[in-house]
């Protein structure tokens, strides 16, 4: 890193003598080991944990009294430490590190516990006749709905809202009124396997989730900036409806992912590049490249040192990550680019570890709530597994580290391995880092004289990208377990790697390999649904009824009759339950077997292997107990509702905010063999 930076240098023409003997300076200090900054990454290191820690904590199941009484003790034993170590002196630092993890271990848990009970005030604040105003902040994001940060004036806490598509763009500064008895609050997870609105906005930097059907506006924005960046992702959005490859340039150098078809969206995730469309360190990198470039050559013109053209790089480096979102891995690369350039101008040799663990502990101090985002996972294990790479590593061997290193995160948050995308990426990366982001960044600078045409040659390029991901999407998916069964095979052959080279570069990295063993126990101990039992989801007059029956070999497989929810909200549904396939999808009503959306579903879970079983064994409920109890529990949950049912004469369960609640119910649940359809 340190010889790059150099070479950097030298590039900008400033070619003197200080130039050269401050680079080997760099490299000669660069070669030993400085203790201090090994001290200091493990003390930063220490703080991200403490906060992701007080996280995991705060935004668990455990009740809040248990949850304090933990951290009360982890600070009691921190403070215990610090006697200690007042009395001598080589516990000093051991007192002192203490010290600050139990902090950091507290500021993580106290930002949870706020986004957990934050409440929407319930007196009045807005006219005589029920409007309340509220704030924008940042700008809009468009799509199926027009969302955007906002806040009361006067109140600090943050909501994010939700308003119709019609009402962006909205800018910050904006003010608006909405209809005070109009407001619906998201909290709670909706479905099993899906994620807290309060947790998903958290990350955000917001506490709560608000939906509104109107708005109107009261004042103008009042920022240049914002605005424009609103009026570009609205004019994205507009231009590239119904053009794939247009809207995969959008997604991926804009960060509208809303813009790419969400089936699109799973085959590129699927075939390992999701990346791509969530605006990451490799777009940052790019850009800043570019700014870089043009700054260092303009310093070089105008007889400025090659620090000045740095420094100034910063500034459309840091308005394209506000343009892109400032999405965590933005943030996250933006930061550690800043920190390499300022340790480039003062002269001073940073290591790309320490860097990066600066960098994500910064983050979490600021925002403790981007520690359970997946997007802050992904690219932090990425990055880890970029600067621990060996030197001379090439473009394979830093597809195969990644992929290993991503692959634990990917299966908890999304039960997918990437099992494809060494390969993916090997074709995927450069097409979009020589042709694909390159020309959409000249493009988007040109629309405003050629309009959408100045995107075209990004679209081309992008083609190519999707046309690779739909190919990978369509392999077999390989299960998390083989991948295990990989990892500890490579675990086993470890100690022999250290006198063979050609095994050490085709083994997974170690630590990669003991996480995707742990991912592995994580996703096999979560609860299932029992065989026999039933459930069913949507309200009273539409609804799927759902029978799940064991195969005999120790999977499940169930029975859809009807099918309310899309095919991506299915999969997760079946994996939070412990559901392996669907054997059957009877329609329902006026419905035929050959209904757009059912084929739709049954293309979805056949490409995910999870479509096959013999129907003749599924048992549906009554529907007569299923519609009452389904209404029931609607009332509760304010909208569509799940009930889960397990037969015998045992209460039926309502799904609410992410827990299952008994619910009474007239009689018994009585069993009904349909005998299925054989389809």
């Amino acid at each position: 890193m340190v010889a790059e930076a150099c070479r950097g240098m030298l590039r900008g023409q400033l070619r003197d003598r200080r130039a050269g003997l401050r680079c080997e300076r760099l490299q000669r200090s660069a070669s030993t080991v400085d203790w201090k900054e090994v001290r200091a990454t493990f003390l930063w290191l220490g703080v991200g944990v403490g906060v992701a820690t007080g996280q995991v904590v705060g935004w668990s199941a455990l009740e809040e009294p248990a949850s304090r009484l933990t951290l009360w003790i982890t600070l009691l034993l921190a403070a215990g430490l610090v006697a200690l170590a007042a009395a001598h002196d080589r516990l000093r630092a051991v007192g002192s590190t203490a010290v600050v993890v139990g902090l950091a271990t507290l500021v993580g848990f106290e930002a949870a516990h706020v986004h957990r009970t934050m409440q929407w005030p319930t007196a009045d604040r807005g006219a005589p006749d029920g409007l309340r105003e509220l704030e924008i902040v940042g700008a809009s994001f468009t799509g199926g709905a027009c969302e955007v940060a906002a806040r009361e004036p006067g109140h600090g806490a943050g909501i994010w809202l939700s308003a119709p598509r019609e009402a962006c763009p909205l800018a910050a500064g904006q003010r608006v009124a909405v209809l005070a008895s109009a407001l619906k609050l998201a909290e709670g997870v909706r479905l099993p396997g899906g994620v807290d609105p309060r947790r998903m906005v958290a990350s955000r930097g917001v506490a709560l989730h608000v939906r509104v059907d109107a708005l109107w506006t009261l004042e103008p924005a009042r920022s240049a900036y914002w605005s424009w960046v609103a009026d570009a992702r609205e004019r994205a959005w507009q231009w590239t409806r119904g053009d794939d490859a247009a809207s995969f340039v959008v997604a991926s150098a804009l960060g509208v992912r809303v813009a790419l078809a969400p089936e699109r969206r799973a085959d590129v995730r699927r075939a390992g590049l999701g990346h791509l469309i969530a605006v990451s360190g490799l777009h940052v990198a790019l850009a800043a490249w570019f700014a870089q470039v043009l700054c260092l050559r303009t310093a070089a013109l105008l007889g400025r040192s090659p620090g000045w053209g740095v420094v100034v790089s910063w500034i459309p480096l840091l308005g394209y990550v506000g343009l892109t979102g400032a999405s965590p891995p933005a943030v996250r690369a933006a930061m550690m680019l800043v920190l390499f350039g300022t340790a480039t101008v003062i002269g001073r040799p940073s290591h790309g570890m320490h860097l990066l663990v600066v960098a994500a502990a910064s983050m979490l101090l600021v925002r403790p709530a981007w520690a359970l985002d997946p997007g802050f996972q992904l690219s932090l294990v990425a990055m880890a597994a970029l600067v621990r790479a060996p030197a001379g590593t090439g473009l394979l061997g830093h597809s195969w580290r990644i992929s290993w290193a991503i692959l634990p995160v990917s299966a908890i948050h999304f039960g997918e391995t990437g099992a494809y995308s060494v390969i993916s990426n090997l074709v995927a990366i450069p097409v979009f880092t020589i042709w694909v982001l390159p020309a959409a960044l000249v493009g988007w600078l040109l629309t405003p004289w050629v309009g959408p045409l100045a995107l075209r040659p990004a679209a081309a390029g992008a083609q190519i990208v999707l046309d690779l991901s739909a190919a990978v999407a369509a392999l077999p998916p390989v299960p998390l377990g083989a991948a295990a069964i990989v990892a500890l095979v490579g675990l086993v052959l470890l100690p022999w790697s250290r006198r063979r080279a050609w095994l050490a570069r085709v083994l997974p990295p170690w630590l990669a390999s003991v996480a995707t063993l742990g991912a592995w126990l994580w996703v096999e101990s979560r609860p299932t649904i029992e065989p026999g039992a039933w459930f069913a989801v949507g309200k009273s007059r539409a609804h799927t009824t759902v029978a799940v029956v064991d195969d005999g070999s120790g999977g499940r497989f169930a029975c859809l009759r009807g099918a309310t929810l899309g095919p991506m909200a299915w999969l997760g549904l079946l994996d939070a339950l412990g559901i392996d396939r669907v054997a059957d999808i009877e329609p329902v009503g006026r419905e035929t077997k050959d209904a757009p959306h059912l084929q739709e579903l049954r293309e979805a879970l056949a490409r995910e292997g999870r479509w096959g079983g013999n129907p003749s064994s599924c048992a549906y409920p009554d529907p007569a107990i299923v519609e009452p109890a389904l209404e029931r529990c609607s009332k509760r949950v304010g909208g569509r509702a799940l009930v889960l049912g397990a037969g015998g004469g045992e209460p039926m369960r309502c799904f609410v905010a992410g827990r299952e609640e008994p619910m009474r119910v007239d009689r018994p649940p009585a069993r009904v063999d349909t005998g299925g359809s054989g389809g």
